[in-house]
């Protein structure tokens, strides 16, 4: 992962192996317990990993030392949004080398290996690398899964890049406040990029270019409904 001379490793998580032990032991309890894999019902082209029962797998979660919502046992709306958008323009993505920040478990990720991008998948959760690892093998497909917290990656970082896509990042004011800071050091840069707008109450509201919509189906267990529309944006330079 070349980025413009920053060393990743110093910016990636530095998880230690119990750690890493207990993200694999429930990775494993999910797959065999939890776990369904099935085309996706927007993305039938590939096949993704969702949890059947997410409040229950979430208290199984909390014995392995995860307190946080599991959300990377299933399909998040704004990445299953961005592989739609990658697997209708596949001439956007080709050949490029693509950041793919705030991953999941990896549906737009593998949308992007599939089109031919040179993928860089990054998240905070171990357990949804690991995900993305695995399904990633079983297709083939050659990806470089950095474990990190990007809120407090320098901006130089993301020039090493063709192109960055952003999932589902604006439901969390801290983490939105960032991902918009980042959509507009992309823009200002001339880097290509595309976020994906669940129209959540931190979304970036100005300065903002839609693509396309795509009516999206939702985990009903979270949402509360069965479908949310999703915007595909990019930020254009601040009028």
């Amino acid at each position: 992962m070349d980025c413009s001379g920053i060393d990743p490793a110093k910016l990636s998580i530095q998880s230690d192996r119990a750690s890493r032990f207990l993200a694999r032991r429930l990775v494993s309890r999910y797959l065999r317990e939890y776990a369904t894999c099935e085309a996706d019902p927007l993305c039938p082209e590939l096949k993704a990993y969702n949890t059947r029962f997410f409040s229950e797998f979430w208290k199984i979660c909390v014995e392995y030392g995860h307190r946080e919502p599991p959300y990377w046992s299933i399909v998040w709306p704004g990445g299953r949004a961005l592989a739609r958008f990658v697997l209708d323009q596949p001439q956007n993505f080709k050949g490029h080398k693509i950041l793919d920040l705030g991953c999941g478990n990896g549906l737009a990720s593998l949308a992007l290996c599939r089109v031919g991008g040179v993928v860089t998948a990054v998240d905070v959760s171990i357990a949804a690398l690991l995900l993305l690892r695995r399904r990633a093998r079983e297709y083939g497909y050659p990806i470089d899964c950095v474990p990190a917290n990007f809120l407090n990656w320098p901006d130089e970082l993301f020039r090493g890049f063709d192109l960055v896509i952003m999932g589902d990042l604006f439901y969390e004011e801290p983490l939105a406040k960032r991902a918009t800071a980042i959509l507009k050091f992309l823009s200002r840069e001339g880097i290509a990029h595309y976020a994906s707008d669940a129209l959540r109450l931190y979304r970036p509201q100005k300065d903002v270019r839609t693509v396309v919509s795509y009516s999206t189906p939702v985990f009903p267990e979270i949402e509360s409904v069965k479908e949310r529309t999703v915007q595909i944006i990019q930020m254009v330079q601040e009028t």
